[in-house]
């Protein structure tokens, strides 16, 4: 990676992405950019209802925080620099999608990273009302940077990494950034989820009296495993250990699932580069994983949006 843009509220969940996104720049002698996004209510209805006094006063004050703000932020760059990392920030007015979707594009950068709740259900605010918008728009991959339940450290690089694959260039490439985000030594796990044709399900329950549905998943499953071979043979020098597993069911279900119960830190799934309204939704199974898996996220674009 070259250029990384860390999406900041200034918080210490936000700080706990901007330390991950700091370990990978200094490895990789990466830029790092900062955006920080204030809300605009200058020509809202309740800014045009205030008498004018208020509205100076409530000019005076958005001043204040943005003067705030640029010290939080320069002090954040400082600390970059003392790791050796060249860093710089923006601080935007608007709404926090549109405007770092619009940085990260005028940089062209490699990685958008952000932090939200380790919180799924109706529990996750942050991550329905930012997160999910900042990765529909981005031009590039996101990595969305959860905080541990049990609220402990987190170490820098990841450890444990579920990369979910249909074989696509979306999942290749998220493969590829996964290895990237991962450190030496990592367990990472490739996983193919497959299913029956549809029309096909209700015959599960004769499974052991026919060998008709063994036929058909030898069919549906054909090539998977030695094409998930012959990625872990490109990437038998990558320094991590790669090891490949075929799973049934509902791909988003059984990944998210499969993230929880083997304890993974970091879940990496593919998704088509698109944005705006010709990309309003990530795909199904990018969109549960962003929602329901209790680690990391990462969402890997095959391409530059259009």
């Amino acid at each position: 990676m070259k250029h990384v843009l860390v999406a900041t509220d200034l918080s210490p969940l936000a700080d706990r992405a901007l330390d991950r996104a700091l370990a990978f720049a200094a490895r990789d002698q990466a830029r790092l950019t900062l955006v920080y996004v204030m809300a605009d209510f200058t020509g809202t209805p309740v800014m045009g209802s205030l008498e004018s006094a208020t509205a100076v006063e409530w000019t005076q004050l958005a001043e204040a925080e943005r003067s705030n703000d640029e010290a939080e932020l320069r002090r954040r760059c400082d600390r970059a620099a003392a790791l050796g990392v060249r860093a710089d920030f923006q601080l935007r007015q608007g709404h926090p999608d549109e405007e770092i979707a619009t940085v990260a594009a005028e940089l062209g950068v490699d990685l958008v990273v952000l932090g939200t709740h380790g919180r799924t259900g109706i529990s996750r605010f942050l991550l329905g009302s930012q997160a999910e918008h900042i990765a529909r728009r981005v031009p590039c991959s996101a990595l969305v940077v959860r905080a541990p339940r049990d609220g402990g450290p987190a170490g820098p690089e990841f450890t444990r990494v579920l990369v979910g694959t249909d074989f696509s260039p979306a999942c290749d490439k998220a493969l590829r950034q996964a290895i990237a985000l991962s450190a030496p030594g990592a367990v990472i796990e490739l996983a193919h989820v497959w299913q029956y044709p549809p029309g096909s399900w209700g015959m599960e329950a004769l499974a052991d009296s026919t060998s008709a549905l063994g036929a058909l998943k030898d069919a549906v499953t054909a090539g998977a495993t030695e094409r998930a071979e012959r990625l872990i043979a490109q990437y038998a020098g990558s320094g991590r250990h790669l090891r490949f597993e075929l799973l049934h069911g509902p791909t988003a279900s059984v990944l998210t699932e499969r993230a929880e119960a083997e304890k993974f830190d970091l879940l990496a799934v593919g998704t088509h580069g698109r944005r705006g309204f010709r990309r309003f939704l990530l795909g199904s199974v990018a969109e549960a994983a962003m929602r329901h898996a209790h680690c990391s996220v990462l969402i890997g674009h095959a391409e530059k949006a259009t």
